[in-house]
């Protein structure tokens, strides 16, 4: 893969061309990684599409420039990916990359943090590690420069139909996350609880890029996702909105 970025210094264009990576890889991974696994390796890392060991930079001319070349030690080789729909697949990334363009700049920041985080927590080999990371990937979509720990929870649960399952799954998740950095307990599960964490980042992100446009902000779609997902609840708070509205005289 070649990027090609300005810059005011060699580590800036590092940092600049990783990032960018990154975040392309992300969306490739968002397509590309299993959902689930039956029978696998614990120690594989979720990530289908990774970075290779060796990286270069050079300049204008293409050559090399000197100290550039860096070999990543902790480098977890993947299996060479095999699309099932390349034409579908690259479809929807470049549909993504399109979408995702659109965002205004402090919306696009706060995915992008995310989707760094995300990629980069599922090259991880140890599971447990990767989903500290994950998780922490997960609150930086659902509550960024937020301290409310429930509302990840009930934000991510709200895009689905059985708002209550999904709520008492991700409490599940993140009781086991806030036990493994407070204790240091692990588990066996922790690639399975990896492969969830991803589900409900994945469709959270969807969500935002699927909703693009119909929020003037990230904190405007967290207030929409902080709804209740009852119906006699949101259309009990319609009533008490509505009369609101009459009562100011905006109606």
């Amino acid at each position: 893969m070649v990027i090609e970025i300005e810059a005011k210094s060699e580590t800036i264009a590092a940092n600049k061309a990783m990032k960018a990576l990154d975040i392309l890889r992300s969306f490739f991974c968002i397509q590309c990684n299993s959902f689930s696994e039956i029978i696998g390796n614990e120690f594989e890392s979720i990530n289908k599409i990774r970075l290779g060991e060796f990286h270069t930079l050079h300049n204008a001319s293409g050559n090399v420039f000197e100290n550039s070349f860096w070999y990543d030690t902790s480098c977890s080789k993947a299996k060479v990916y095999v699309f099932r729909d390349e034409r579908n697949t690259v479809k929807n990334v470049r549909n993504i990359v399109n979408i995702f363009s659109k965002f205004d700049k402090q919306y696009k920041s706060i995915i992008s943090d995310s989707m760094l985080r995300f990629v980069r927590a599922f090259d991880e080999k140890n599971q447990n590690i990767a989903i500290l990371r994950a998780w922490g990937a997960l609150e930086a979509l659902a509550a960024p420069n937020e301290s409310n720990c429930d509302s990840v929870t009930t934000r991510c649960a709200f895009i689905f139909e059985e708002y209550e399952y999904h709520k008492q799954i991700l409490e599940h998740l993140r009781e086991y996350r806030n036990r493994n950095v407070h204790a240091g307990q692990e588990s066996e599960m922790a690639k399975t609880y990896g492969f969830q964490i991803q589900k409900y980042f994945k469709q959270l992100f969807l969500f935002h890029i699927r909703q693009q446009g119909n929020f003037k902000s990230i904190d405007e779609a967290n207030k929409f996702l902080d709804l209740p997902a009852d119906k006699d609840k949101i259309l009990h708070l319609q009533s008490i909105v509505e009369k609101s509205i009459s009562f100011r005289g905006y109606g």
